[in-house]
């Protein structure tokens, strides 16, 4: 049997994903007014994204397709909040801010966690792949 451990690793990189929106307060910028909605934007776009592919359980290949372009959302956001962070001088402030760098390292933990879902999306693929070369 398929174990769908790549489901629940979705979940919570949504959940994570969306922890790190409600966090957000602590480090908004008042020099960097553009980044703070463009990167909520993107967090909202990659929760909805993790959501939305552990529904794509019966076709496999798509969800593998949507778990890579969620990477890629993932890692733009990345990018922009430690550009923004950095733009707005708020990265010499980090090592005295904890919260701050819990929110830094939030998304990092979301995409981990996407990448792990995609690895056990392709084990599945495999398996499948196996299964049926067994089948007469």
């Amino acid at each position: 049997m398929i174990q769908r451990i790549q489901s629940i690793l979705l979940f919570i990189a949504a959940l994570v994903f969306l922890a790190t929106i409600f966090l957000r307060s602590h480090i908004a910028s008042e020099a960097m007014t553009w980044v703070v909605p463009t990167v909520i934007g993107l967090q909202v776009l990659a929760a909805v994204f993790a959501l939305a592919t552990i529904f794509f359980y019966n076709n496999r290949k798509q969800q593998l397709k949507m778990v890579s372009l969620l990477q890629f959302v993932a890692l733009i956001a990345i990018i922009g909040m430690f550009g923004g962070a950095y733009m707005a001088g708020l990265v010499e402030e980090l090592p005295g801010n904890t919260m701050g760098m819990v929110l830094l390292v939030l998304p990092m933990v979301g995409y981990v966690l996407v990448r792990l879902s995609g690895q056990r999306i392709k084990k599945d693929i495999e398996l499948v792949r196996s299964m049926d070369r067994l089948r007469p």
